[in-house]
């Protein structure tokens, strides 16, 4: 994405499509300390079968990805469908549409109590990076308080 926040929402490339067959190796465990989360795009759908979705196993969520191009905010379904997988989560802002503006949280038209109330739902405590891009640090720190506020007071 381009520095400002103005860059579009990036088409996933599988690991099948890189020439070098890096997403191959990684998947089979050739190179040590280093793994691949899949990460959803689009609205999901109810596998036929168990693990059809996943081709890694380890699953990235992307809420303000899950907020683009679509008619609601599909972190629901995301989180709920993938739970027993998912290894770690994205948070920015953004106003929905196309573009991916890495807003700081709270700016855009995200609900960040119910996004909470949802990640906690289904179980998740692992790691969340903050993708606010700007530069002026202040954004991010803003973003983290913001963050920590609603982990500490959002119930189930």
């Amino acid at each position: 994405s381009a520095r400002g926040g103005r860059a579009q929402h990036p088409q996933a490339v599988g690991p099948q499509q890189r020439p070098d067959r890096l997403g191959e190796r990684l998947a089979g465990g050739g190179v040590p300390g280093v793994g691949l989360h899949e990460e959803p795009v689009g609205a999901p759908q109810v596998p036929a079968h168990p693990g059809e979705h996943l081709q890694l196993g380890a699953v990235h969520l992307d809420v303000g990805h899950a907020n683009l191009m679509t008619e609601h905010n599909l972190t629901l379904e995301l989180a709920t469908l993938f739970c027993d997988r998912l290894e770690h989560v994205h948070f920015s802002d953004n106003k929905g549409g196309e573009l991916d503006l890495h807003l700081p949280l709270g700016v855009g038209h995200i609900d960040w109590k119910w996004i909470v109330h949802i990640l906690k739902r289904v179980g998740y405590d692992g790691t969340i990076t903050l993708e606010i891009f700007s530069e002026d640090r202040d954004y991010l720190l803003f973003s983290r308080d913001k963050l920590r506020r609603l982990w500490e007071t959002v119930k189930i």
